[in-house]
């Protein structure tokens, strides 16, 4: 990997490669990581590299313990939630997905409202509804990025849908 100086502080602190083990077995190893990883806590300028470091060692173990099995099992769970979001709450009055394209677990849905006022209200039953992309993405209008993960049900996905429902109802038309 090669860069130009003025770029050097822009690029990643690690980078993990993918290895073999002397038994043949798959693993991963750090292939690059920045000097500054070496020079102490007191005299480092940033915490990049240790944030990236937790970050690179969560994931590592996370894709270790899931095998390829387990993590094409959890894609296709979320895949399936999102489908099962997007449904649910696409029967709702005033909403509707924006893209018909496929999907992973994000999909963005369009409101005949502003959804922070939304957002704000399930926020304050415990539910975190999605991100308000009309702030950065004016042109999509009243519009809504919502995920589903494994670590969603499909309850909490009706009680999302019933709670949206609800304050839907509650709330004027813009």
């Amino acid at each position: 990997m090669a860069t130009r100086m003025e770029y050097v502080r822009q690029m990643p602190g690690r980078i993990v490669g993918r290895t073999v083990d002397l038994d043949g077995r798959p693993g991963f190893a750090l292939t690059l990581q920045a000097r500054e990883q070496h020079i102490r806590r007191g005299k480092a300028t940033s915490n990049i590299c240790t944030n990236q470091g937790l970050l690179m060692i969560a994931g590592t173990i996370y894709c270790a313990m899931m095998g390829a099995a387990g993590l094409e099992r959890v894609a296709r769970t979320c895949m399936a939630r999102t489908a099962e979001l997007v449904s649910a709450l696409s029967r709702l009055p005033g909403v509707r997905p924006a893209f018909g394209t496929a999907r992973f677990h994000e999909a963005v849905l369009l409101f005949d409202r502003p959804v922070a006022p939304l957002l704000e209200a399930l926020a304050a039953h415990g539910i975190e509804g999605g991100f308000d992309l009309g702030l950065h993405y004016p042109e999509l209008g009243h519009a809504l990025l919502v995920c589903a993960t494994e670590a969603r049900t499909s309850a909490d996905v009706a009680a999302y849908a019933q709670k949206l429902s609800e304050l839907l109802k509650e709330a004027r038309v813009a």
